[in-house]
């Protein structure tokens, strides 16, 4: 079986173009509730692309699955693997191809884990655009940000079908660390170092 990478992130409110922490539990399981007997257009926001979302029910429990819809320009083709002919893919106007994000809303903390279908399936950043384009929750400008904190990590350590807990940080967030002290920066510093060959 394929591995799959789960990302966590934490849906945040701004306010006054700062990011809070919503206190009390969002209500995800009445809105995908909701959601799920929405018409598609109601599901459906376009930015840099369109994007539509539907509830997949798993085990007793609704799913997100956010789904980007491919550019009609978009180079798709198919292959025919006894002959290799290969034949290009056309979208009707009433048909069109998806990316695909499964995004999983955990009963704890407004965190949610996003499975991307693949690299240019929507993103947690895409996850954020969709909410806030259709409005889920009026009124209110929601942020997903990466799950950084230690009490939420030791969370999803718990968490059933987690086979490891990595923590990412990009290499252009790599040099805030350099003047940082404690523990866990000297000990990101030296994961950095062994990955790039170089002192951060």
């Amino acid at each position: 079986m394929k591995e799959r990478t789960v990302g966590f992130y934490e849906v945040v409110v701004l306010k006054d173009d700062e990011a809070r922490r919503i206190p009390e539990p969002m209500d995800w399981d009445g809105t995908l509730s909701d959601l799920s007997q929405a018409p598609v257009a109601a599901r459906t926001f376009e930015a840099d692309s369109q994007m539509v979302g539907t509830i997949a029910t798993y085990d007793m429990q609704d799913h997100l699955l956010l789904h980007r819809v491919k550019d009609a320009g978009e180079w798709l083709s198919v292959m025919n693997f006894d002959t290799g002919t290969l034949r290009e893919l056309e979208q009707s106007a009433q048909e069109g191809y998806l990316d695909t994000s499964v995004i999983c809303f955990l009963p704890f903390g407004n965190v949610v884990g996003i499975m991307q279908g693949g690299v240019s399936a929507p993103s947690h950043k895409a996850l954020e655009t969709w909410i806030n384009g259709i409005q889920i929750f009026p009124g209110r400008q929601l942020q997903i940000r990466p799950v950084v904190t230690h009490a939420e990590v030791e969370k999803l350590k718990t968490a059933s079908g987690a086979s490891r807990v990595e923590v990412k940080i990009m290499a252009n967030k790599m040099g805030a660390l350099r003047e940082r002290r404690g523990g866990l920066a000297r000990t990101l510093r030296v994961a950095g170092e062994a990955r790039t060959g170089r002192s951060v």
